[in-house]
């Protein structure tokens, strides 16, 4: 009976989100979108098709620039498998380059539930957590930037392979999380894959810490970390060399000013969306920032989770993404605090991209992460006699939020 039921599982879950992606998204299946996906994505997608379906390699773009490396340029997907796929089998158009989004909201979703219900232990809330990633508004202020979007469905799985190397050796487990990693630095914003190196390194040397201090046996760590290493170097070998030919070439290879890298930030005013999403389409220049940067809604249950969650006792792993989250939302907001100018400073490579605001899908999956283990303790009852209270607190501190936001 229960094989049944995690067969079952497996493929209801997968089912549900994509059913979610579709009810949600419903005007993509009817409207065009607009903006960079059409100006800039699709001419890049439609030209690595036509060369693939040539029976060329999408080497070069004599189209744009007076021509450039195409196969050098991170974002055009020209070494993403899914743009092969698309590309090499039919040609790229504006319902294929939808059906690309909406394909990786859905993988966004499964991976967090993914992530989420091997930290919390619980479907139902793992569920929740998936939808809550995938509806975000990460997902829907920046869905015209299609390379932010493959970004943020491949992390919640690199994040959930790494953990499970942390307890046991495994080689599947392992491959796997070389092939999301590679599928994030083929397809995604260069700034995430940069970022997901220093994370999964900060991850590390915790881990490695924690277990000396145990005397917990690291070895297998330790092996598992070698081949990740190794096998992702080797998966990603093209995309490097490509990236290392022309790099000289690329106007951003000595970084960008300090002005340029902090434009775009998730100002302390973009708040309100955790609330009210909407405010953050009202006026750019009240929020100081891009329309498509200023949305960090991820659920009202969520928040009310993620309030709850501080106050309440913290393991090793929550406190952990509670730091990584607060700092990613200090970066996000650019040069209202310090943060990112510190890391512009001092952390290689991070002078390279500026909108500080693609921070916020880390404290994002934070708070979601943080808010499901919160979720999961009310549901089982264990704040039975102080449910109240726990109530009255976030509704107290919504309302001061809204206040705020409502004053700013």
């Amino acid at each position: 009976m229960n094989s049944r039921k995690g067969i079952f599982n497996r493929v209801a879950i997968p089912v549900s989100f994509l059913i979610l992606t579709l009810v949600a998204y419903w005007p993509l299946l009817i409207y065009s979108m607009k903006f960079d996906i059409l100006d800039q994505y699709l001419p890049w997608r439609y030209l690595v098709g036509q060369c693939l379906q040539s029976g060329h390699l999408p080497l070069w773009n004599p189209y744009t620039h007076l021509g450039y490396p195409l196969y050098a340029d991170p974002q055009s997907g020209a070494w993403y498998p899914v743009v092969w796929l698309i590309g090499g089998i039919f040609s790229y158009n504006i319902y294929w380059i939808q059906t690309e989004y909406l394909f990786h909201v859905w993988i966004a979703g499964c991976g967090m539930f993914l992530l989420t219900r091997a930290l919390v232990k619980d479907e139902k809330v793992a569920w929740l957590a998936g939808a809550s990633f995938m509806l975000s508004g990460f997902f829907t202020g920046n869905a015209q930037h299609i390379t932010w979007i493959i970004s943020g469905a491949w992390i919640p799985f690199i994040l959930y392979f790494f953990l499970r190397m942390m307890k046991a050796f495994d080689i599947k487990v392992i491959l796997l999380c070389a092939f999301c990693f590679f599928m994030l630095f083929t397809g995604g914003y260069p700034a995430f894959s940069i970022m997901m190196l220093y994370i999964l390194f900060v991850l590390s040397v915790l881990i490695i810490a924690r277990k000396i201090i145990k005397k917990e046996n690291i070895s297998f760590f330790l092996k598992s970390l070698f081949i990740l290493i190794v096998s992702s170097v080797l998966l990603n070998a093209v995309m490097l060399v490509s990236v290392y030919e022309s790099f000289n070439l690329a106007g951003r290879a000595e970084g960008l000013s300090r002005d340029l890298a902090m434009a775009n930030p998730f100002s302390p005013k973009c708040i309100g969306s955790w609330l009210l999403p909407f405010v953050s389409v009202k006026d750019a220049t009240f929020f100081e920032t891009d329309i498509s940067m200023s949305n960090g809604y991820f659920g009202l249950l969520m928040l009310a989770g993620f309030i709850a969650s501080i106050f309440r006792k913290k393991s090793f792993m929550e406190k952990v993404i509670l730091g990584g989250s607060l700092f990613f939302l200090f970066a996000a907001m650019g040069n209202h605090l310090p943060v990112r100018g510190w890391m512009y400073d001092f952390l290689p490579l991070l002078n390279l991209f500026r909108m500080p605001s693609l921070f916020r899908l880390f404290f994002i999956i934070g708070f979601i992460l943080l808010a499901s283990f919160t979720l999961k303790d009310i549901l089982s009852g264990l704040y039975r006699d102080s449910i109240k209270r726990i109530w009255m607190a976030m509704l107290l501190f919504s309302v001061v939020l809204l206040m705020v936001s409502v004053y700013l």
